[in-house]
């Protein structure tokens, strides 16, 4: 199984990444840097273990090897989660904005979380701290478009952003 999604994941990847222009001074393709990210996610390790070659087998056996703050640094960039929002898009699937349901769901963390990034906002019961996910659910069960936003962030403006570009429309609420 491992295997399988492995040569679909590179497939796809190879596909969104060949189109875009190549990065001046980059030492390492996106494409590369892409395999690296999900070697590291397919095995629920972080990025030092996907950069050791002791970990690498037949499926992945790269012959150059980014250092670990280059490897960061590209993953951190608006490149990279474009081509992760592509590829997305690419195995997500041709009929997924048939039947469109917009929802989001609070993800909370501990109280004493010292995440910088997590806010306060409304969640059932009362208040929380944490994030929210805003997700396009199609009518097969499919997310082909999704964010995650602090927890404050209201669902309106962010479906708005999240479906204009697509539409060509502007979506007003009615209330």
């Amino acid at each position: 199984m491992e295997r399988s999604r492995w040569m679909v994941l590179c497939a796809a990847l190879a596909k969104v990444t060949r189109g875009l222009p190549r990065l001046k001074r980059a030492r390492y393709t996106d494409f590369l840097v892409a395999t690296y990210y999900f070697w590291g996610v397919l095995h629920d390790r972080p990025m030092t273990w996907a950069l050791d070659p002791a970990n690498h087998t037949a499926l992945f056996r790269p012959r150059a090897c980014p250092s670990v703050s280059q490897l960061n640094r590209r993953v951190a960039s608006d490149r990279f989660q474009r081509i992760l929002q592509r590829l997305h898009e690419s195995l997500a699937g041709d009929g997924r904005f048939k039947g469109l349901l917009l929802d989001g769901q609070a993800l909370c963390v501990g109280p004493v979380s010292r995440d910088r990034d997590a806010r306060r906002g409304h969640v059932p019961g009362g208040f929380g701290k944490g994030y929210k996910l805003h997700a396009v659910v199609a009518s097969d069960g499919g997310i082909p478009l999704f964010s995650v936003m602090p927890l404050n962030a209201h669902e309106l403006p962010v479906a708005r952003a999240m479906l204009a570009p697509r539409s060509g429309t502007t979506w007003r609420a009615r209330w």
